[in-house]
């Protein structure tokens, strides 16, 4: 009997602990989401300027200036960076075609 009484606490300690990590996992997680999500809308709203320039210089320009605005979102990297990618490729695409 001594023993099971001993256990139950530690076992309560540990499911309290990890219902923690999991409210956490789960802050961060919906906090990265809705970043993304104003992020994505941001990049719509930007989009007009930089179709119109076709510029990777107007897109590492922005990019800097976004991070010093938005630090706090982590994942824009990755579609900026896709973004510039896709806007190169593209380019050099139009370029082979013209010559």
């Amino acid at each position: 009997m001594t023993l099971q009484a001993e256990c139950i606490p530690e076992t309560l300690r540990h499911n309290v602990k990890h219902r923690r990590k999991k409210k956490l996992w789960l802050s961060l997680l919906i906090k990265s989401t809705i970043c993304s999500l104003i992020t994505m809308i941001q990049i719509r709203s930007y989009n007009t300027v930089f179709n119109s320039a076709r510029d990777l210089e107007a897109c590492n320009l922005f990019l800097q200036l976004h991070n010093q605005r938005n630090s706090m979102c982590l994942v824009k990297d990755t579609i900026f960076n896709y973004k510039a990618q896709s806007w190169a490729r593209e380019s050099e695409f139009n370029a082979l075609n013209v010559n």
